[in-house]
């Protein structure tokens, strides 16, 4: 029986030949590397790994996923069968969707593994000017970050014995289990928080926002603690992580005459969204500004996903429309309606697809995609400030969200309740298509309810009360060839 976990990654195996570049934007396949005596203890080829293990997260694909199971997207006339048994609630564990989130995030896994195996075998510290303890922090972050997203995937709302994940911490198959099975959630959270504290305690100083930063580590660690229901320590890492960023928008922000305030203003939320980089390059600063604390960088012609090509593609047409669920949640005049949707079409036959992921002209759908935001930083701030019994405190987040958005008059929270779904319904309004969605719903013990006008004839379901859905199946390959890898409940 074959360990399916480490076959996924395995397949090709590692081998590394020349590379003399260390571009952050170019894809490397560490499939393509020979790996000799030498070559894994050169900081320039770890490096390189590293890099790898930011262009295979498998953000936008979790992002799919959640908007197909959740609220967020209608079916499109054109749709040729792209996500529509996710959407529908009738896939199975040999859904390729699921696969390739799985496969993806234990691929990452494997890379930030691979170069935690031999980090401390460098034998040319300060090469080039990178610095190991450096790259072994980045590492420690992306192996915990990847197993983060198949946690909030593929195990159900915190519970500690519940079943949680196969935490790989070594990329070397005689180090690990060939069949290995999954630790309880309480475990397995705690080895993500383990990495993370081992990656901040290196002190990493890298500020990029396309690489794991002290602000990206602790916005992780704030969302950890978050689905682990520990509010307080869930405010502390999101405050660490939120330091001194602000909001686009915002009323501190001053205006650029002559334009009107407003105009200024929709301009900054949207530009949030309107990628700079068109072309392979050495950053020297974040990219899209403070509003972005965690993304990958997509290019045209790299190997990373096209993630607007999910939603719409050239010669298809559109795939997904944005729901009448999430548009109807919005007042007039919010500067998002602008910034994440665009409608065309005959007034009587309108269509709005989504603005975020659209691309340009000359690359359609090529886009980054957002990992963190600010904007989610202060949300989960806010939800864990009303679990806490702090409304006073949660209310100021989630008011100062809704006034950069311009969204309307902020209606203060009557018990925690009221604050807790307030708040979840300006996350829906903030971050539909960056895969929050459905966890935000699981986390708080919600179920996903539709708009009538979001269904079909084929599926006429508004509401999907089956709680266990909401939690991914281990896909069926991995079960097949480990004997020892428990399935979900409910598959």
């Amino acid at each position: 029986m074959k360990k399916r976990i480490l076959n996924i990654i395995l397949i090709g195996a590692i081998g590394l030949t020349s590379l003399n570049c260390t571009d952050l934007l170019e894809d490397v396949n560490p499939d393509a590397l020979q790996e000799n005596s030498q070559t894994l203890k050169d900081v320039t080829v770890l490096e390189r790994l590293l890099i790898n293990t930011y262009q295979t997260m498998p953000v936008g694909q979790e992002s799919f996923v959640q908007a197909m199971m959740s609220d967020e997207v209608r079916i499109a006339s054109t749709n040729n069968g792209s996500g529509v048994f996710l959407w529908g609630r009738t896939f199975t564990s040999q859904d390729g969707d699921v696969e390739t989130l799985w496969n993806n995030s234990y691929r990452t896994v494997f890379t930030a593994n691979k170069v935690l195996d031999n980090i401390d075998n460098v034998t040319n510290n300060g090469a080039n000017g990178l610095n190991k303890n450096q790259i072994k922090a980045e590492a420690l972050g992306m192996r915990a970050f990847a197993h983060f997203i198949i946690l909030k995937n593929f195990s159900p709302k915190y519970s500690p014995n519940a079943l949680g994940c196969a935490y790989m911490k070594s990329a070397n198959s005689e180090n690990v289990y060939d069949t290995p099975p999954r630790s309880n959630m309480q475990t397995s959270y705690q080895y993500v928080l383990d990495d993370l504290n081992a990656a901040l305690a290196l002190n990493p100083s890298n500020l990029l926002n396309m690489r794991m930063s002290k602000d990206a580590l602790n916005a992780i660690k704030s969302l950890v603690y978050l689905e682990m229901g520990d509010n307080p320590n869930a405010i502390t890492f999101a405050t660490a992580a939120i330091g001194t960023r602000v909001l686009k928008g915002g009323p501190e922000l001053p205006t650029v005459p002559p334009n009107p305030p407003s105009t200024v203003k929709q301009t900054e939320i949207t530009n949030i969204w309107t990628d700079p980089i068109t072309s392979a390059g050495t950053n020297a600063a974040p990219i899209d500004g403070s509003e972005v604390i965690f993304q990958q960088i997509n290019i045209a012609g790299a190997a990373s996903l096209t993630m607007g090509a999910l939603y719409r593609t050239p010669s298809l047409g559109v795939l997904w429309n944005a729901s009448t669920t999430i548009k109807a949640k919005y007042n007039a005049g919010d500067y998002r309606i602008a910034a994440y949707y665009r409608t065309f079409g005959t007034p009587t036959s309108l269509t709005t697809v989504y603005n975020k992921y659209y691309g340009p002209a000359a690359t359609p759908g090529i886009a980054n995609v957002k990992a963190i935001r600010l904007a989610e930083m202060i949300l989960a701030r806010a939800e864990a400030k009303a679990k806490t019994g702090d409304l006073a405190g949660a209310f100021a987040d989630y008011d100062l969200i809704r006034v950069s958005r311009n969204a309307g008059a902020s209606v203060a929270f009557t018990s925690t309740q009221d604050a807790i779904d307030k708040i979840l319904d300006e996350r829906f309004r903030e971050l539909p298509l960056e895969g929050k969605r459905l966890i935000d719903l699981k986390r708080n013990g919600k179920i996903v309810t539709r708009l009538g006008s979001d269904t079909t004839a084929a599926y006429p379901n508004t509401s999907f009360p089956n709680v266990d859905k909401m939690t991914l199946p281990i896909p069926y390959s991995e079960i097949f060839a480990n004997p020892n890898m428990q399935q979900n409940v409910g598959w």
